[in-house]
């Protein structure tokens, strides 16, 4: 358990280094310097309540006296750690592939343009499908019935936000967006043998 221990400590700062490096910085960043015209069309109020509803309820729930699936806690910490890795992995793949165009908030830059190569030829939203993996990770790692509840959460969230995610690309890039959403889908990927 004390490799366990080690790796989980090293999940942990890497996954707060790509929330707090790739993810959080750009975005601020751009907001200091006034750059890009955000287009969030509500996404960020919408971020914001989905995370204090999951804060108060994941609190809530976490007191329950119940909620633990049964099993060795090693071999469910070590499948939630390789999940978590593929997460990451893929969720840092897919921003490094968009170079300077991602942001936590949809913000139209003036350079902006559709990416649909890479990653991006196979699935529309890699970094929700690198969060799912993330948050099945922590289902799968605990065991715990908050944490596959705040996994639901999470799917109806990101949902949401790949709707309204969608509807401004739509609206930036019009038939070219459409033709991309026709044939790439949103989170499950298009695996092409051959």
């Amino acid at each position: 358990m004390g490799t366990l221990r080690f790796l989980l400590m090293v999940t942990w700062a890497a996954w707060i280094w790509l929330e707090l490096v790739a993810v959080a910085a750009p975005t601020i960043v751009d907001h200091l310097r006034g750059r890009g015209e955000r287009q969030d069309g509500g996404s960020i109020a919408v971020l914001l309540v989905c995370v204090g509803v999951a804060f108060v309820a994941a609190v809530r729930i976490a007191r329950l006296p119940f909620g633990a699936l049964p099993g060795p806690p090693e071999a469910q910490l070590a499948c939630g750690l390789v999940v978590m890795w593929a997460g990451l992995a893929l969720r840092a793949w897919s921003i490094h592939h968009l170079g300077g165009l991602f942001r936590a908030i949809v913000v139209i830059q003036p350079d902006h343009r559709l990416v649909t190569t890479g990653i991006r030829a196979r699935v529309r939203h890699p970094v929700y499908l690198g969060h799912l993996s993330e948050m099945l990770a922590w289902s799968l790692g605990t065991g715990l019935l908050v944490c596959w509840l705040l996994t639901a959460f999470a799917i109806v969230t990101g949902a949401v936000m790949i709707r309204m995610e969608d509807a401004e690309l739509e609206k930036r890039f019009g038939a070219e967006f459409i033709a991309y959403r026709r044939e790439v889908p949103a989170i499950l990927p298009i695996v092409r043998l051959g």
